[in-house]
Formats: C-alpha cells, structure tokens, sequence
C-alpha cells in the first residue's frame, strides 16, 4: 500500500459519511481486498474502518445536535444511522454523554442558535471555527499515516487521535 491510501480512504469516508459506505465499497473503490484493507487501516490509524466511520457520522451529528433543534431521531438518520438506539449507543461510546445530555449541555452553555439572544455573526464565527478545526483534523490524520508509513520499519503503532469538536464558552453552568 502507498503512503498515501490510508489518507485518501479517511477522506473518501468523510466525503461519504452520510451515504450508506461499507467496507466492500470502500475496498472496490480502492481496488484492494477488504480484508487486507482493514488490516492496514487498523495499524496506520489505531481503529477499525467502522469505528472511523462511525465517530465521523457521531461528530457531525454533534454539530446538528448543538445547532438545531431536530429530533434525535431525525438526526440519526441524517447521520446515516438505522436504529435510534444504536445511535444512542455509539454516541454515549464516543463523547461520553447521551445525545439528549449533550443537547441539554449543549444549551447550558449557550452553543445553540435558536438560543434567545444569540448573534448570527458568533454563530458564524463559531461555524468558521468548526470548520477550521475539521480542515487540521484532516492534516493532523495525513500527517501521522506519512510518518507511520515512514517508521513501518520501527514497527511502531501510531494512533490517529479523533478529535471531537466541543464548545468553549466564557459562561459557568450554574
């Protein structure tokens, strides 16, 4: 596998998040045995190629989640989730809240734009902010599996960290 495969299959996922993507898809994408492909992803990445694709659709159900006021439901689908409950139980594994808790800390701490008071310019400014992080997270990803590939001889494990978005606010939940 070249250095760069591990990279682009991150961001064939996170141009699909939202499609129905399977680890044969992705393997006939790329041309590669699925097999051999998910053996490769879990030692340059530190995870499973569904555990990636899960935490993706989980962090930008976050951002619904925080911005509007749909269902979690609906956001489940949205994410490319079937089940509810099987949203609930990935969401809970990866942030560490229920989706319904993060919602509620979500508003605490004044994230949601149909908060009363909030200015669309600091929802703008904010979404700029996410999406900045997102472009470094994507960096951050191509530049650990270019140094994995290059210390391939060392047999050394690099761990490709999720970054999960949280808000930051000057303001103290009560």
């Amino acid at each position: 596998m070249n250095e760069n495969l591990i990279s682009d299959i991150c961001l064939y996922i996170d141009d699909n998040v939202n499609d129905s993507i399977s680890i044969d898809d992705i393997a006939s994408v790329f041309h590669f045995n699925k097999f051999h492909l998910m053996r490769k992803f879990k030692e340059c990445t530190g995870l499973t190629i569904n555990q990636y694709i899960n935490s993706r659709k989980i962090q930008n159900s976050m951002h619904e989640i925080a911005y509007t006021d749909d269902s979690m439901l609906k956001v489940a689908l949205n994410n490319g989730f079937n089940s509810l409950e099987y949203f609930s139980e990935q969401f809970t594994r990866i942030v560490g809240l229920s989706p319904s808790k993060f919602r509620k800390f979500s508003l605490v701490h004044g994230s949601l734009p149909f908060e009363q008071g909030g200015k669309d310019m600091d929802k703008l400014e904010q979404i700029q902010t996410d999406l900045a992080e997102l472009k470094e997270l994507k960096k951050i990803i191509s530049g650990l599996q270019s140094s994995a590939f290059e210390n391939n001889n060392d047999k050394n494990d690099v761990k490709v960290p999720v970054k999960v978005l949280t808000r930051q606010s000057d303001k103290k939940a009560a």
